[in-house]
């Protein structure tokens, strides 16, 4: 107990009880007239009283009483299953299942000394409802590393005392899981699963194609093959086109295995006869006592265009975003491009789908006739501005952004993505990364845009977020218009690579950018937008629609049904929600197959449709590989504090992980205070002594 005043107080509070019990019963007792009774009782009746009396003063030095309490947290025992198919489909599949139960087994008995959580994983970390018994085995695809990663992001300044990590140690997503194994500061303990010994087996280990040819080229198919205790045999290789009516036969090859073990590529050369998704199958037959069959065929999903479109970059003069904006739109395949320097430039926009004019119209090349013949034709136009940029003759080019020039000068921004741009979808984790690409240098002034401006970036100057448009979109007339605000945009391609890299997400803005300006426009009332037509096992399936009035207003009142039907005929029926003046549908994962959709809605009476198909390609990583790799297992444990076991070895488990000295549990003290005036006991205990004081007085005699 502690005082809100010093405790040389408490001697007053209790001198003056008595002296108030003193003058109290010797007033009572001339009044009582010296009755024997009385007199008896007296000594009690004060004692009352000065203790009532003196709990009262001392409850105006507003005494606090403080609890402490200890509470002890179990170290975590954190169990994490690998799920993956390879498990299921590999020769060792009855033993893994038994495992599996010993492990649950285990967990049980461990559940008195550690705080037990149970995970399954395959490409992501899942939290298992009861224990680890009776997995499936059906996850496509393995990422050691991220399911690690997840146990780290969830139980970060956690007391884990270990992790059991109970796997066959085949990956094929994500990183080497050996390099952030130590995160938690956490022992892993492994169980190898699986079947280390290397079987008969004939496989195709990996495939090298374009995901995306045009309508009537010819590519090349590259197949690396393998083969373990296999010397001698002869096997034939098959290419196939998977079509509506059956499959067709491509080509063939007889490989010789001349060795063990054996490795070899394969290369086929395939027409894109018919525009869409191709659905190739190469594979081979199986070979007598092999392991397993599902790793002798591949299949592979090609989409097919129809069309190349031509695109001018027209510059001012050489600039490193040339490059980068060039390289991007040869990586997509589906444009050829020709970079012209304005001095060189004849004026001829025969044959070009999308012109791209980079710090363009300039003071030193204004283009006046160059930039109304661009909206005469109708030919979508890409601004890039920069330091040569003339403001004024920009002005004059387009009618989607204004910009009212200062000084001249630069500003250096970076990009805020606007959650309300629907042209076209970009992926979440490029929305969210945009944040941290370098900034790029914008023209100083004051920027104006038009109601038909649908901005994609806008600009953030230092750490305010601006209206300003960074990256706009719009149409003038039937014709699209983008304007990128700002010049150095080479520099988020170099930066993209250096953070992952690659170049995907840089690809990805910028592709998506393009595609949309050179596709011809679309003025249904009515249509859907699908995020890409080959999507895989897993992968959620992202739908986008629109719907417009007749002064082509968006519009989303109605409501709007989805349904998908696959190759057999079943439906999946789905219905759009609202964001926005759009609609949007995560309709999440299908299987493997080939699907076509109906989108429907009803506006002013009639009824409106928009249909398409799209192909959910199988993820066969699982059945690449089926050799254990207890190696990387024992690599993990060794290299965090923890010990590699087999799935007899259980019990040894259990013995090491109660002997680790390190793994204890952890003492949590809490301290809470009360002021005491607030106890209700207490009041009841001085209301109590005065009463019985009070009682005892009438009793007696007294007044």
């Amino acid at each position: 107990m502690t005082f809100s005043y010093p405790t040389i107080l408490l001697l007053p509070a209790l001198l003056f009880g008595a002296l108030y019990a003193v003058a109290l019963y010797v007033r009572e007792r001339k009044a009582s007239g010296n009755s024997s009774s009385f007199r008896k009782a007296m000594p009690w009746m004060a004692l009352l009283r000065i203790v009532a009396v003196s709990g009262i003063a001392i409850l105006l030095l507003d005494p606090v009483l403080k609890y402490r309490k200890n509470e002890t947290e179990k170290p975590l025992l954190l169990f994490a299953l690998d799920n993956s198919a390879s498990l299921r489909l590999g020769p060792d599949s009855v033993r893994s299942r038994e495992a599996a139960a010993a492990l649950a087994q285990l967990q049980r008995e461990l559940g008195g000394d550690f705080d037990v959580r149970s995970f399954r994983f395959g490409a992501e970390l899942m939290e298992s409802q009861a224990d680890v018994a009776a997995p499936s085995f059906d996850e496509p695809a393995t990422d050691l590393s991220a399911a690690l990663d997840a146990l780290n992001d969830r139980f970060a300044n956690r007391n884990v005392g270990a992790i059991v990590l109970a796997s066959d140690g085949i990956y094929n997503l994500g990183n080497n899981p050996a390099y952030g194994s130590r995160r938690l500061g956490a022992p892993i303990y492994t169980v190898g699963l699986g079947d280390t010994m290397r079987r008969r087996d004939l496989r195709i280990d990996r495939n090298y194609v374009n995901r995306l040819v045009y309508l009537n080229d010819r590519f090349t198919l590259k197949l690396d093959l393998s083969a373990i205790h296999a010397p001698g045999e002869r096997a034939a290789l098959r290419l196939e086109s998977i079509e509506p009516g059956g499959s067709r036969l491509l080509d063939s090859k007889v490989v010789e295995i001349g060795g063990d073990p054996f490795a070899a590529s394969v290369e086929f050369i395939v027409n894109a006869s018919r525009a869409g998704i191709m659905h190739l199958r190469a594979g081979f037959g199986p070979l007598a006592g092999e392991a397993s069959e599902r790793n002798n065929t591949v299949d592979l999903f090609i989409d097919v265009l129809d069309a190349r479109q031509r695109m001018l970059l027209l510059a001012h003069a050489p600039h490193p975003d040339l490059a980068a904006l060039r390289q991007v739109m040869e990586a997509q395949g589906n444009y050829e491009v020709d970079l012209i320097m304005a001095r060189e430039f004849d004026g001829s926009l025969s044959g070009y789908d999308l012109v791209v004019l980079h710090q363009l119209p300039s003071a030193t090349y204004p283009l006046t006739a160059l930039t109304s013949l661009l909206k005469t034709e109708g030919i979508p136009t890409l601004f890039v501005l920069g330091a040569k940029s003339d403001p004024e003759l920009f002005n004059r080019s387009q009618d989607l952004v204004r910009i009212r020039a200062a000084n001249g000068s630069m500003n250096e921004v970076q990009a805020r993505f606007d959650p309300e741009f629907s042209l076209f979808q970009l992926d979440e984790t490029l929305t969210a990364a945009l944040r941290q690409f370098p900034p790029l240098l914008s023209p100083f002034g004051d920027y104006r845009t038009s109601p038909q401006t649908r901005m994609l970036l806008s600009q953030r100057i230092g750490s305010v977020d601006t209206e300003y448009p960074l990256f706009a979109f719009g149409e003038s007339g039937r014709t699209r218009i983008g304007v990128l605000a700002a010049e150095g945009i080479f520099r988020w391609r170099m930066f993209d690579y250096m953070e992952t890299g690659n170049h995907q997400r840089f690809e990805e803005l910028t592709g998506k950018c393009f595609q949309y300006l050179a596709v011809k426009s679309d003025r249904r009332n009515f249509r859907t937008l699908l995020a890409k037509n080959l999507f895989t096992e897993r992968e959620g399936i992202s739908v986008q629609a629109e719907l417009y009035n007749d002064s082509y207003q968006p519009v989303n009142t109605p409501e709007v049904d989805f349904v998908v039907t696959d190759s057999e005929g079943k439906r999946y029926e789905y219905r759009f929600n609202r964001e926005g003046s759009r609609y949007v549908l995560q309709a999440g994962s299908l299987p493997a197959g080939q699907y076509r959709y109906v989108a429907r809605t009803q506006l002013n009476g009639a009824n409106l449709t928009s249909e398409g198909q799209f192909t959910v390609a199988p993820l066969q990583l699982e059945a690449m590989e089926f050799t254990a790799n207890h190696g990387l297992l024992a690599s993990l444990s060794a290299s965090s504090g923890g010990a590699f076991f087999a799935p007899g070895q259980l019990v040894a488990l259990a013995d090491s992980l109660r002997a680790n000295n390190a793994i204890r549990p952890v003492i949590h003290e809490s301290v809470q205070t009360r002021s005491v005036i607030n106890l209700r006991a207490l009041f009841f205990l001085l209301l109590g002594l005065l009463s019985v004081e009070w009682l005892m007085r009438k009793l007696n005699g007294g007044y």
